[in-house]
């Protein structure tokens, strides 16, 4: 992927460093701050003490962090409401005589999803309600959260365009990865239970996709058939001014403006899905491919219909996006191996003698005695496999042979060009100086140096 982004940026001729020219980053229009002299360059710029952004930035954090702690209650209460904590899950916590005390159980959500309630979770459907009341819920709260990241990093007064956009990526990644993620490592690595993981997985990721199938062509497509027109002009009327270069580009642009942070989350969540659970729910990563094939025909037709006309920014990379995806392919190898060993029974194959079966719940769970070597076991592994993807990452670089070396080139012929340049200056001083020398000694009366 990467090869091929340097391959596309040089071709492209965005294939630029800008390392330590922050203001060759573009000044973002809406920053602020007292004009003074640049030390650098002498002139008259505008400035921001470093100190008050990350005053700033601190309390836009604990923010944050409080906005996390509101979502962490919501997501307790949908896994009340899909029967995921139970009086019986008080046991896990030592608790027999009074199972209430359990931190997550809340007795008025937990007894909606008994048998015979709305939220049965032992119905074929009635199971389903809750996952997809929490999906709109999570939407909802998504939707106003990227509002709020929007406010504090304006507040924060970043200096460049993309230090104010990588301060929203970074909010709004971690909101919605942990809306999106916090139950399933809860089944994962408290429950234990591959099933119901498998299970909410599987509603999660099809939810997902029809959701955004829904909100970004189908509903928009409806209301921009049936929407009136509002100065009661007839349609054959509004087809023939469309038809004009005016009128087809008045139409354009009342449309609504297109931006990429929605289509980036929902391909980093989904790429989420598919990598951190890979080893729970392999299938996530075919049903992708289907998920994105369809994902591409309808950007296409939301582009081309529903959206004004994108403005194109020149850029060598996809920037923040990048680094987040790779935090998440780094961390898969982690949480991977976490389900390999301790929720599922797949090294059980391989380790017979370290489990045992629960005689409760018939799962299979390691023996008490084994547990240092089962934890010894996975770090191993995990070091060989970042081990692994280390030497993979550094015997192939990034940019290939060929690119580099018309970096190269490039590189000597503005080194020659600036030379050449300096040397043609530096003789036609010599050159001035040496004509105003004979013309002064002319002036005086003296002979011309030879």
């Amino acid at each position: 992927w990467e090869r091929r982004e340097s391959e596309l940026a040089y071709k492209w001729g965005t294939f630029t460093s800008n390392d330590g020219d922050r203001r060759s980053l573009g000044i973002r229009p809406g920053f602020r701050g007292k004009i003074e002299r640049s030390p650098i360059t002498g002139r008259m710029e505008i400035f921001y003490p470093a100190s008050k952004r990350r005053f700033k930035c601190v309390v836009s954090g604990i923010i944050t962090v409080f906005l996390l702690a509101g979502a962490c209650v919501v997501m307790v209460i949908a896994m009340n409401l899909q029967g995921y904590v139970t009086l019986a899950d008080g046991e896990k916590w030592g608790v027999e005589e009074e199972a209430e005390e359990h931190p997550f159980y809340i007795p008025f959500f937990a007894r909606l999803s008994e048998e015979g309630h709305i939220f049965d979770a032992k119905s074929a459907w009635k199971s389903f309600l809750p996952v997809i009341l929490k999906a709109l819920v999570v939407n909802h709260m998504n939707e106003q959260y990227s509002r709020l990241a929007e406010k504090m990093a304006e507040w924060e007064n970043h200096e460049t365009v993309e230090d104010h956009q990588n301060s929203i990526i970074l909010r709004r990644v971690l909101f919605e990865a942990f809306d999106s993620y916090i139950i399933l490592f809860y089944l994962a690595i408290y429950e234990r239970n591959i099933m119901l993981l498998r299970l909410e997985l599987a509603g999660a990721f099809h939810i997902d996709t029809l959701r955004r199938v829904l909100t970004e062509c189908v509903i928009p497509y409806i209301i921009k058939h049936f929407k009136k027109d509002p100065v009661g002009a007839s349609k054959k009327d509004d087809d023939m001014k469309k038809e004009t270069p005016d009128g087809r580009l008045t139409a354009e642009a009342n449309l609504e403006e297109y931006d990429t942070f929605d289509d980036y989350i929902e391909i980093l969540i989904q790429f989420g899905y598919v990598t951190l659970f890979a080893s729970a729910y392999p299938l996530a990563a075919f049903i992708a491919i289907g998920a994105n094939l369809i994902e591409i025909r309808a950007d296409f037709w939301k582009l081309n219909h529903l959206f004004r006309r994108v403005t194109p920014v020149r850029a060598n990379n996809i920037g923040m996006w990048k680094m987040v995806l790779k935090c998440f392919a780094w961390f898969s190898a982690v949480s991977n191996l976490i389900i390999f060993a301790f929720t599922s029974s797949q090294l059980r194959e391989w380790l017979p003698d370290y489990y045992v079966t629960d005689e409760v719940s018939g799962r299979t769970v390691p023996k008490a005695s084994s547990a240092e070597q089962i934890l010894l076991v996975i770090l191993v592994i995990e070091h060989l496999a970042l081990l692994f993807a280390i030497s993979v990452k550094n015997a192939i670089p990034s940019i290939p042979e060929n690119i580099r070396v018309e970096i190269q080139k490039r590189l000597w012929l503005h080194d020659e060009l600036a030379t050449n340049a300096r040397n043609l200056s530096v003789q036609k001083s010599s050159l001035e100086v040496t004509s105003l020398s004979q013309s002064s000694m002319k002036v005086l009366g003296r002979p011309k140096l030879k």
